[in-house]
Protein backbone atom coordinates (compact mmCIF):
# COMPACT_ATOMS: atom_id res chain seq x y z
CA UNK A 1 0.00 0.00 0.00
CA UNK A 2 1.35 3.43 -0.97
CA UNK A 3 2.29 6.02 1.62
CA UNK A 4 0.49 8.73 0.58
CA UNK A 5 1.97 11.34 3.56
CA UNK A 6 5.38 10.10 2.31
CA UNK A 7 4.95 11.35 -1.29
CA UNK A 8 3.33 14.45 -0.07
CA UNK A 9 5.70 15.83 1.99
CA UNK A 10 8.36 15.55 -0.59
CA UNK A 11 6.36 17.15 -3.00
CA UNK A 12 4.87 19.59 -1.01
CA UNK A 13 8.94 21.17 -0.46
CA UNK A 14 9.15 21.61 -4.31
CA UNK A 15 4.92 22.77 -5.41
CA UNK A 16 2.42 25.11 -3.21
CA UNK A 17 -0.35 22.58 -4.08
CA UNK A 18 -0.43 19.27 -4.99
CA UNK A 19 -3.95 17.26 -5.66
CA UNK A 20 -5.06 13.71 -4.13
CA UNK A 21 -7.56 12.19 -6.65
CA UNK A 22 -11.02 11.78 -5.37
CA UNK A 23 -10.08 13.62 -1.85
CA UNK A 24 -9.25 17.30 -2.05
CA UNK A 25 -5.71 19.43 -2.18
CA UNK A 26 -3.23 19.46 0.00
CA UNK A 27 -1.47 23.32 0.04
CA UNK A 28 2.20 23.79 1.81
CA UNK A 29 2.67 27.76 3.19
CA UNK A 30 6.13 28.59 3.78
CA UNK A 31 6.85 30.72 6.90
CA UNK A 32 10.12 32.55 6.91
CA UNK A 33 12.65 32.32 9.58
CA UNK A 34 11.74 35.22 13.10
CA UNK A 35 12.25 35.57 16.54
CA UNK A 36 10.30 34.72 19.60
CA UNK A 37 10.83 37.57 21.99
CA UNK A 38 8.87 35.45 24.36
CA UNK A 39 11.49 33.11 24.38
CA UNK A 40 14.46 34.25 23.12
CA UNK A 41 14.94 32.28 20.26
CA UNK A 42 15.75 32.52 16.08
CA UNK A 43 12.79 29.96 14.58
CA UNK A 44 14.30 28.53 11.38
CA UNK A 45 11.80 28.72 8.28
CA UNK A 46 9.31 26.44 8.39
CA UNK A 47 5.96 24.65 6.19
CA UNK A 48 2.45 25.10 7.54
CA UNK A 49 -0.05 22.87 5.65
CA UNK A 50 -3.87 23.31 5.15
CA UNK A 51 -6.05 21.64 2.84
CA UNK A 52 -8.75 22.87 0.12
CA UNK A 53 -11.81 19.73 -0.82
CA UNK A 54 -11.76 20.33 -4.41
CA UNK A 55 -10.86 18.15 -7.29
CA UNK A 56 -7.35 18.20 -8.14
CA UNK A 57 -6.27 19.20 -11.45
CA UNK A 58 -2.49 18.20 -11.22
CA UNK A 59 -0.71 15.19 -11.81
CA UNK A 60 2.11 16.01 -9.39
CA UNK A 61 1.48 12.74 -7.50
CA UNK A 62 0.75 10.56 -9.89
CA UNK A 63 3.84 10.91 -12.29
CA UNK A 64 5.98 10.95 -9.13
CA UNK A 65 4.74 7.52 -7.89
CA UNK A 66 5.21 6.52 -11.77
CA UNK A 67 9.14 7.51 -11.16
CA UNK A 68 9.99 6.76 -7.51
CA UNK A 69 8.01 3.50 -7.98
CA UNK A 70 8.89 2.45 -11.67
CA UNK A 71 5.87 2.17 -12.64
CA UNK A 72 3.65 3.52 -15.93
CA UNK A 73 1.02 5.49 -15.30
CA UNK A 74 -1.51 2.65 -16.05
CA UNK A 75 -0.46 1.01 -12.82
CA UNK A 76 0.78 4.13 -11.25
CA UNK A 77 -2.84 5.27 -11.35
CA UNK A 78 -4.26 2.19 -10.63
CA UNK A 79 -1.79 2.27 -7.11
CA UNK A 80 -2.93 5.69 -6.50
CA UNK A 81 -6.45 4.96 -6.72
CA UNK A 82 -6.42 2.04 -4.19
CA UNK A 83 -4.25 4.07 -1.75
CA UNK A 84 -7.24 6.70 -1.84
CA UNK A 85 -10.54 4.20 -1.88
CA UNK A 86 -8.50 2.79 1.45
CA UNK A 87 -8.29 6.29 2.80
CA UNK A 88 -11.78 6.97 2.37
CA UNK A 89 -13.31 3.95 3.87
CA UNK A 90 -10.85 4.32 7.04
CA UNK A 91 -11.82 7.87 7.45
CA UNK A 92 -15.62 6.69 7.04
CA UNK A 93 -15.22 4.03 9.54
CA UNK A 94 -13.09 6.02 12.23
CA UNK A 95 -13.34 9.67 11.45
CA UNK A 96 -10.20 10.59 11.10
CA UNK A 97 -6.87 8.89 9.80
CA UNK A 98 -3.55 9.77 10.09
CA UNK A 99 -1.37 10.65 7.20
CA UNK A 100 2.65 10.79 7.75
CA UNK A 101 4.22 14.04 7.70
CA UNK A 102 1.01 16.20 7.33
CA UNK A 103 -1.50 15.70 9.64
CA UNK A 104 -4.74 13.99 11.08
CA UNK A 105 -7.50 14.19 7.71
CA UNK A 106 -11.00 14.20 9.55
CA UNK A 107 -14.37 14.30 8.30
CA UNK A 108 -16.71 16.98 9.48
CA UNK A 109 -20.43 17.42 8.65
CA UNK A 110 -19.96 15.51 5.28
CA UNK A 111 -16.63 17.61 4.19
CA UNK A 112 -12.76 16.78 4.89
CA UNK A 113 -10.50 19.41 7.57
CA UNK A 114 -7.04 18.89 8.38
CA UNK A 115 -5.59 19.48 11.23
CA UNK A 116 -1.57 19.54 10.48
CA UNK A 117 1.46 18.60 12.90
CA UNK A 118 3.59 21.42 14.29
CA UNK A 119 5.50 23.47 11.34
CA UNK A 120 7.95 21.21 9.75
CA UNK A 121 11.63 23.16 9.73
CA UNK A 122 13.53 22.78 6.42
CA UNK A 123 16.80 20.26 6.34
CA UNK A 124 16.20 19.51 10.28
CA UNK A 125 16.89 22.72 11.07
CA UNK A 126 16.75 23.71 15.13
CA UNK A 127 15.80 26.70 16.95
CA UNK A 128 18.62 28.81 18.44
CA UNK A 129 18.76 30.85 21.58
CA UNK A 130 19.82 34.42 21.07
CA UNK A 131 23.75 34.84 22.35
CA UNK A 132 23.73 37.89 24.99
CA UNK A 133 27.75 38.61 25.18
CA UNK A 134 29.24 41.46 27.43
CA UNK A 135 31.33 44.15 25.76
CA UNK A 136 35.13 43.81 26.75
CA UNK A 137 36.97 46.70 27.86
CA UNK A 138 40.65 47.28 27.01
CA UNK A 139 43.10 50.08 27.57
CA UNK A 140 45.41 51.59 24.57
CA UNK A 141 48.28 52.75 25.32
CA UNK A 142 49.01 56.48 24.44
CA UNK A 143 51.83 57.29 22.27
CA UNK A 144 53.31 60.74 23.50
CA UNK A 145 55.78 62.50 20.34
CA UNK A 146 58.20 65.01 22.07
CA UNK A 147 58.71 67.74 19.23
CA UNK A 148 61.98 68.63 21.68
CA UNK A 149 63.85 65.44 20.75
CA UNK A 150 63.65 65.97 16.96
CA UNK A 151 67.04 67.04 15.79
CA UNK A 152 68.36 70.06 14.17
CA UNK A 153 69.02 67.80 10.88
CA UNK A 154 65.94 66.27 10.73
CA UNK A 155 64.22 69.85 10.51
CA UNK A 156 67.13 71.49 7.85
CA UNK A 157 65.93 68.51 5.49
CA UNK A 158 62.02 69.64 5.81
CA UNK A 159 62.74 72.78 5.13
CA UNK A 160 64.34 72.13 2.28
CA UNK A 161 61.93 70.14 1.10
CA UNK A 162 58.89 72.27 1.64
CA UNK A 163 61.53 75.09 -0.52
CA UNK A 164 61.29 72.73 -3.31
CA UNK A 165 57.78 71.89 -3.76
CA UNK A 166 57.15 75.26 -3.68
CA UNK A 167 59.54 75.86 -6.34
CA UNK A 168 57.62 72.89 -8.72
CA UNK A 169 54.22 73.97 -7.57
CA UNK A 170 55.36 77.81 -9.19
CA UNK A 171 56.29 76.15 -12.59
CA UNK A 172 53.93 73.64 -12.54
CA UNK A 173 51.29 76.34 -12.99
CA UNK A 174 52.94 78.44 -15.36
CA UNK A 175 53.01 75.74 -17.77
CA UNK A 176 49.36 74.51 -17.25
CA UNK A 177 48.61 77.98 -18.04
CA UNK A 178 50.24 78.22 -20.96
CA UNK A 179 48.22 74.94 -22.31
CA UNK A 180 45.10 76.15 -21.64
CA UNK A 181 45.45 79.36 -23.40
CA UNK A 182 46.70 77.27 -26.61
CA UNK A 183 43.23 74.48 -25.88
CA UNK A 184 41.12 77.69 -25.66
CA UNK A 185 42.26 79.42 -29.01
CA UNK A 186 42.10 76.35 -30.84
CA UNK A 187 38.29 75.51 -29.70
CA UNK A 188 37.15 78.61 -30.50
CA UNK A 189 38.71 78.52 -34.07
CA UNK A 190 37.06 75.09 -34.61
CA UNK A 191 33.97 76.71 -33.55
CA UNK A 192 34.10 79.96 -35.78
CA UNK A 193 34.77 77.16 -38.67
CA UNK A 194 31.80 74.94 -37.91
CA UNK A 195 29.67 77.72 -37.96
CA UNK A 196 30.33 79.48 -41.40
CA UNK A 197 30.33 75.46 -43.12
CA UNK A 198 26.93 74.91 -41.26
CA UNK A 199 25.94 78.24 -42.16
CA UNK A 200 26.82 77.63 -45.83
CA UNK A 201 24.59 74.13 -46.10
CA UNK A 202 21.75 75.05 -44.64
CA UNK A 203 20.99 77.60 -47.11
CA UNK A 204 21.51 75.30 -50.13
CA UNK A 205 19.49 72.24 -48.17
CA UNK A 206 16.87 75.43 -47.46
CA UNK A 207 16.71 75.95 -51.10
CA UNK A 208 16.82 72.41 -52.70
CA UNK A 209 13.61 71.58 -50.14
CA UNK A 210 11.07 73.84 -51.26
CA UNK A 211 8.09 71.45 -52.58
CA UNK A 212 7.36 73.04 -56.26
CA UNK A 213 3.79 74.13 -56.50
CA UNK A 214 1.16 72.70 -59.07
CA UNK A 215 -1.91 74.68 -59.90
CA UNK A 216 -4.46 73.36 -62.34
CA UNK A 217 -7.59 75.60 -61.09
CA UNK A 218 -8.83 73.21 -58.92
CA UNK A 219 -9.27 73.53 -55.15
CA UNK A 220 -7.43 70.45 -53.53
CA UNK A 221 -8.98 69.09 -50.58
CA UNK A 222 -7.29 67.10 -47.81
CA UNK A 223 -7.45 63.44 -47.62
CA UNK A 224 -8.03 61.20 -44.64
CA UNK A 225 -5.41 58.95 -43.66
CA UNK A 226 -6.31 55.08 -43.69
CA UNK A 227 -4.94 54.77 -40.29
CA UNK A 228 -7.61 57.24 -38.72
CA UNK A 229 -10.39 54.30 -40.46
CA UNK A 230 -8.27 51.45 -39.04
CA UNK A 231 -8.29 53.19 -35.85
CA UNK A 232 -11.98 54.20 -35.82
CA UNK A 233 -12.35 50.08 -36.55
CA UNK A 234 -10.37 48.97 -33.62
CA UNK A 235 -12.03 51.39 -31.30
CA UNK A 236 -15.67 49.98 -32.29
CA UNK A 237 -14.21 46.14 -32.28
CA UNK A 238 -13.08 47.31 -28.81
CA UNK A 239 -16.17 48.49 -27.72
CA UNK A 240 -18.10 45.22 -28.85
CA UNK A 241 -15.38 43.50 -27.36
CA UNK A 242 -16.15 44.95 -23.74
CA UNK A 243 -19.92 43.84 -24.02
CA UNK A 244 -20.27 41.28 -21.39
CA UNK A 245 -21.23 37.88 -22.31
CA UNK A 246 -23.49 36.16 -20.73
CA UNK A 247 -22.40 33.51 -18.02
CA UNK A 248 -24.04 30.01 -18.58
CA UNK A 249 -25.57 29.00 -15.73
CA UNK A 250 -23.74 26.44 -12.96
CA UNK A 251 -26.16 23.55 -13.18
CA UNK A 252 -27.13 22.45 -16.79
CA UNK A 253 -29.15 19.28 -18.10
CA UNK A 254 -28.94 17.55 -20.91
CA UNK A 255 -31.46 17.64 -23.81
CA UNK A 256 -32.99 15.61 -26.63
CA UNK A 257 -30.89 17.95 -29.09
CA UNK A 258 -27.41 18.11 -26.76
CA UNK A 259 -27.78 14.42 -24.74
CA UNK A 260 -23.85 13.89 -24.24
CA UNK A 261 -21.66 15.54 -22.13
CA UNK A 262 -18.08 14.84 -20.65
CA UNK A 263 -17.50 14.01 -16.94
CA UNK A 264 -14.65 15.79 -15.10
CA UNK A 265 -15.81 14.11 -11.77
CA UNK A 266 -18.56 13.67 -9.07
CA UNK A 267 -19.28 13.99 -5.51
CA UNK A 268 -22.21 12.58 -3.06
CA UNK A 269 -23.89 16.25 -2.65
CA UNK A 270 -24.88 18.86 -5.02
CA UNK A 271 -23.22 21.51 -2.19
CA UNK A 272 -19.95 20.05 -3.07
CA UNK A 273 -20.29 19.56 -6.57
CA UNK A 274 -20.87 23.19 -7.02
CA UNK A 275 -18.43 24.51 -5.35
CA UNK A 276 -16.14 22.27 -7.52
CA UNK A 277 -17.81 23.66 -10.42
CA UNK A 278 -17.32 27.65 -9.35
CA UNK A 279 -13.45 26.07 -8.45
CA UNK A 280 -13.21 25.34 -11.93
CA UNK A 281 -14.53 28.35 -13.53
CA UNK A 282 -12.12 30.58 -11.68
CA UNK A 283 -9.23 28.66 -13.31
CA UNK A 284 -10.71 29.37 -16.59
CA UNK A 285 -12.30 26.27 -16.81
CA UNK A 286 -16.13 26.42 -18.28
CA UNK A 287 -17.49 23.58 -16.28
CA UNK A 288 -21.27 22.97 -14.97
CA UNK A 289 -23.15 20.28 -12.68
CA UNK A 290 -25.11 18.25 -14.53
CA UNK A 291 -28.56 18.28 -13.23
CA UNK A 292 -30.05 15.10 -11.74
CA UNK A 293 -33.46 14.05 -9.66
CA UNK A 294 -31.86 10.90 -8.41
CA UNK A 295 -31.37 11.56 -4.81
CA UNK A 296 -28.72 9.02 -4.49
CA UNK A 297 -27.09 9.60 -7.31
CA UNK A 298 -23.50 11.36 -7.72
CA UNK A 299 -23.79 15.06 -8.95
CA UNK A 300 -21.75 15.21 -11.95
CA UNK A 301 -19.39 18.11 -12.94
CA UNK A 302 -19.80 18.09 -16.42
CA UNK A 303 -17.41 19.90 -19.64
CA UNK A 304 -19.78 20.47 -22.48
CA UNK A 305 -22.52 19.23 -24.03
CA UNK A 306 -22.88 17.97 -27.28
CA UNK A 307 -25.73 16.21 -29.73
CA UNK A 308 -23.58 13.12 -31.16
CA UNK A 309 -21.20 11.10 -29.07
CA UNK A 310 -18.71 11.45 -31.69
CA UNK A 311 -18.78 14.95 -31.13
CA UNK A 312 -17.83 14.50 -27.46
CA UNK A 313 -15.13 12.31 -28.51
CA UNK A 314 -13.37 14.98 -30.39
CA UNK A 315 -12.99 16.80 -27.23
CA UNK A 316 -12.66 13.74 -24.47
CA UNK A 317 -8.40 13.60 -25.67
CA UNK A 318 -8.39 17.35 -25.61
CA UNK A 319 -9.88 17.31 -22.21
CA UNK A 320 -7.79 14.39 -20.80
CA UNK A 321 -4.41 16.34 -21.62
CA UNK A 322 -5.43 19.61 -20.08
CA UNK A 323 -7.81 18.89 -17.28
CA UNK A 324 -8.17 15.28 -15.87
CA UNK A 325 -6.98 11.84 -17.30
CA UNK A 326 -9.93 10.04 -15.96
CA UNK A 327 -12.97 11.93 -18.11
CA UNK A 328 -14.93 9.94 -19.72
CA UNK A 329 -18.48 10.76 -21.68
CA UNK A 330 -21.97 10.48 -20.30
CA UNK A 331 -24.18 8.75 -21.25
Amino acid sequence: MLNIGQYLHKLLLVHQEVGVPGIGIFKSERVPARFDEIKGTFLPPSNRYSFIQHEPVDHYLVNYISKTAGLNLEDANEALEKATVSLVTEIGNKGEIKIDEIGYLKEQEGAYVLVPFAPDSFWGLQPVKELISTPSTTSESEVVINADELTAEKGVAIQAEETQEAQNTFEEKSNNGKIWGWSIAALLLIAVSSFWWYTKNQSKTSVQSLPIAQHDGKETKPLIATDTVAIQNDTIKKVIDTVPAKKKPLIQKASKTLPYSIVLGSFKTMDLAIKQAEYFRTIGIDAFVLESNMPYNRKKICYGLYATKEEAKKQLEKVRNDINPEAYIFP
